[in-house]
């Protein structure tokens, strides 16, 4: 197998594990990707949040659920 293979089986192992985590202990979690700052939610978040499962919404919209002073420092850290 080569490297990049190697490294995709793992990113999609470690994604199973975290599915699996979260399905379990009941907490969700977020991700973006930096190049576009597209953002993705777990089933679970949308699940703890009461949105439909589907797309998750824009960078700005999904900061502004956090309520400050955390909204300040998320944003902070992102950049």
């Amino acid at each position: 197998m080569e490297a990049g293979g190697q490294a995709e089986a793992r990113v999609r192992l470690e994604d199973g594990r975290v599915r699996i985590a979260g399905r379990v202990t009941r907490t969700g979690g977020w991700s973006m990707k930096a190049v576009d700052q597209s953002v993705f939610w777990s089933d679970e978040l949308f699940d703890i949040l009461e949105f439909p499962r589907g797309a998750a919404p824009p960078l700005e919209q999904a900061l502004a659920l956090y309520p400050d002073p955390w909204r300040t420092k998320v944003a902070a850290a992102l950049t």
